[in-house]
């Protein structure tokens, strides 16, 4: 099947989910912790966009499965139950969502945003999963960014930097490396070092964001612009914030897994594509709520 001015968002997270069961946090919490967070943070049904346009979002694991969450019987079920048809054909990689015209598609595509020693690296598009097997792949310091890369390309995963350049303040690195213990430590981006130095690994940059400064923005794009890589632009966010920023792309071929990655490739190596970015703002209470559960949690993401 192939999609023709197809919206694309690489960096979305679904919605929000408690942390793996040998996580410090969750422990440290007890009964009482573990009810709050699972009240609050349990998982949500992702409401579909309108079916205006064809749409492409990439879920991304965190520590949690949540594609699949999604493309389990029960969540193919909840979609079937919401009157739309489902293509599932190659499920492990991705699925197609339509309601009874088939005139648009809603495609949802696996990722993982795998957490590395020296940052973040989006691979997607795959039948991978990422699992979190050992207490090294919960804290700081995480597995090994060069092994890692080299197991998404292994995969031939479409990979992405997200949010690179990371310009935290002395108490934010303070927070993720010794408070959180993210696997990245105090760098959730990749530094400029990195982006040079595996400038072979990436299919795109991340240059714009939720999670990312106007100056990060800028710095991003004059690096990609040297190395000539393409960029995207992408939500980085819950689901709530889907496609506020994305990338429209003039066509991607979804029969199978292999077209899919090909197609996207060869869209953004010939700019068969462009960036819709558009300033982001949270809903106050989402944001409110956001805040208390990474509190709870010791997470900055979720």
């Amino acid at each position: 099947m192939i999609l023709n001015n197809v919206q694309v968002d690489f960096h979305n997270h679904g919605w929000r989910s408690t942390l793996p069961e040998n996580h410090l946090s969750r422990v440290g919490l007890g009964k009482l912790g573990e009810l709050i967070i699972n009240k609050l943070a349990s998982p949500k049904e992702i409401s579909m966009p309108p079916l205006d346009r064809n749409k492409v979002l990439f879920l991304l694991d965190y520590f949690y499965p949540k594609y699949d969450r999604m493309t389990s019987d029960l969540g193919l079920k909840n979609f079937e139950k919401g009157g739309f048809e489902l293509y599932t054909e190659h499920k492990s990689s991705f699925i197609g969502i339509t309601d009874k015209e088939r005139k648009k598609w809603f495609y949802i595509v696996r990722g993982v945003e795998m957490l590395t020693d020296n940052g973040h690296v989006i691979s997607a598009g795959t039948s991978q999963a990422y699992r979190f097997e050992t207490p090294k792949d919960c804290y700081y310091p995480g597995p090994s960014l060069e092994a890692k890369l080299k197991q998404a390309k292994d995969n031939d995963a479409i990979i992405i930097p997200p949010h690179p350049l990371s310009n935290l303040s002395f108490f934010e690195k303070f927070i993720l490396k010794s408070i959180v213990r993210d696997p990245s430590g105090p760098t959730p981006g990749l530094s400029e070092k990195n982006l040079r130095e595996y400038a072979d690994y990436w299919d795109a940059i991340e240059v714009f964001s939720s999670s990312m400064s106007e100056e990060q923005s800028e710095r991003a794009e004059k690096i990609a612009e040297g190395l000539n890589i393409p960029t995207v632009a992408n939500s980085d966010g819950p689901f709530f914030l889907s496609f506020h920023s994305y990338n429209l792309f003039e066509q991607i071929d979804f029969s199978n897994p292999e077209k899919m990655r090909e197609s996207i490739r060869q869209g953004l190596t010939n700019q068969k594509y462009k960036k819709i970015k558009q300033p982001f703002g949270e809903d106050k209470s989402e944001a409110i709520k956001h805040l208390l559960i990474s509190f709870l949690q010791r997470k900055q993401y979720l």
